[in-house]
């Protein structure tokens, strides 16, 4: 892709905006006597930060799950950012803790096949030091913080489909309180609110060598409630009305299980960086839905089956968990039994793996067949970490 995806952008800003509160001396900083007013975060991970939901209860369809594989749709790798898919348009945005505003964004679409003159607003805060959260796709926000963007910085950029205007007022610490309005959820830009974090104290395990910082340090919101806000928020993360069941609840970005063939790989011939580059990656691993059951194939520039979703066995060599997959240099098949797409697969003892994804008609997948006729062709493609 010539242009940088909305989702990198989105990244790249949080990021950079972390890297200059984390470099701040209390001389650069306008705020009371130019200290940060932003606490410490004190404890560890598992401290519940937030008291209050951000929208009703009742205005919740689902939790997006953190680590969800939609390579349709540019997530390759597991998305290391979650929200809230809502129930209706126009519900009221509260504050889930007491924190400071650090940032106020809004973006207008000057081109877009869908969006093309609508607005929305991005709020980033920090309850502590390490934590920033940002809710993205805000339809509205409070006039007070409206007034904040006429002293922002603007610039437009591209996608491959759409022109934005993206404006940004930024330098300053607005306290809130948990439960304070900010605004409202749910417009014609997006039938969810995004719901990011960033934890500087929780670093993911990320095996691959082309991967960003700032997506290790992503956390999902969700385990950072407690009671039965937490158990609510649980028990709604899904996908279209399939419900997750694994553990983390939340889901998870860490898949990678060294020397073996679960994680996350990039093309031998293109090494690249995954930020504009998806097509180049693939990922094995866990069912994102249904990580003891299932076990998710996501292809990077592919447009019949990006995702494949096949049955999890722990024996044999068809659909074996790819965490079992040593470098054996064996061919292993995956496939469902009602889709045309198969994969084999196989992992060299050098940890270079090989793919061929193989098209036939329904129910006839060389995955029945006996593994001595299993072999590639010169259209397998080799991957690396």
């Amino acid at each position: 892709m010539s242009r940088l995806p909305f989702r990198l952008l989105f990244w790249l800003f949080l990021f950079t905006l972390v890297l200059s509160a984390c470099d701040k001396s209390p001389d650069s900083d306008p705020k009371e006597n130019n200290v940060s007013l932003i606490p410490a975060c004190g404890g560890t991970i598992d401290t519940p930060l937030f008291a209050a939901l951000p929208v009703a209860e009742s205005a919740i369809s689902e939790v997006i799950v953190f680590g969800e594989l939609d390579p349709g749709g540019g997530d390759v790798i597991p998305n290391g950012q979650t929200g809230i898919r809502l129930a209706q348009q126009g519900v009221q945005l509260v504050a889930p803790a007491d924190a400071y505003i650090v940032a106020v964004k809004k973006a207008t679409w000057l081109a877009s096949p869908t969006r093309q003159g609508e607005s929305d607003y991005t709020v980033v805060f920090r309850p502590c030091t390490d934590v920033t959260v940002t809710f993205s796709h805000v339809a509205t926000i409070t006039p007070n913080l409206e007034s904040y963007l006429g002293n922002a910085t603007c610039e437009e950029y591209s996608t491959e489909s759409e022109t934005i205007r993206s404006c940004v007022a930024e330098g300053f610490e607005i306290p809130i309180l948990a439960g304070d309005v900010l605004g409202t959820a749910g417009g014609v830009t997006a039938g969810g609110l995004d719901f990011d974090m960033m934890d500087l104290r929780s670093t993911a395990t990320v095996t691959t060598r082309v991967e960003e910082p700032y997506y290790k340090n992503a956390v999902c919101f969700s385990r950072y409630y407690s009671g039965a806000n937490r158990t609510l928020l649980e028990s709604k993360t899904g996908l279209s009305g399939d419900m997750r069941d694994g553990t983390p609840a939340c889901g998870t970005i860490e898949v990678d299980i060294a020397e073996t063939a679960q994680g996350v790989w990039v093309r031998k011939d293109n090494p690249v960086a995954y930020s504009g580059n998806a097509d180049s990656y693939l990922t094995l691993a866990p069912g994102f839905l249904h990580p003891e059951a299932k076990l998710d194939l996501s292809f990077g520039g592919q447009a019949l089956r990006p995702l494949m979703t096949v049955p999890r066995s722990t024996v044999g060599r068809t659909n074996l968990d790819f965490g079992s997959v040593s470098g054996d240099g064996l061919i292993y098949c995956y496939a469902d039994v009602n889709d045309t797409v198969s994969v084999f697969l196989s992992l060299s003892a050098n940890q270079e793996l090989k793919i061929e994804r193989l098209t036939h008609d329904l129910g006839l997948t060389p995955c029945s067949n006996s593994s001595d006729t299993w072999a590639f062709s010169n259209l397998a493609v080799t991957y690396i970490r």
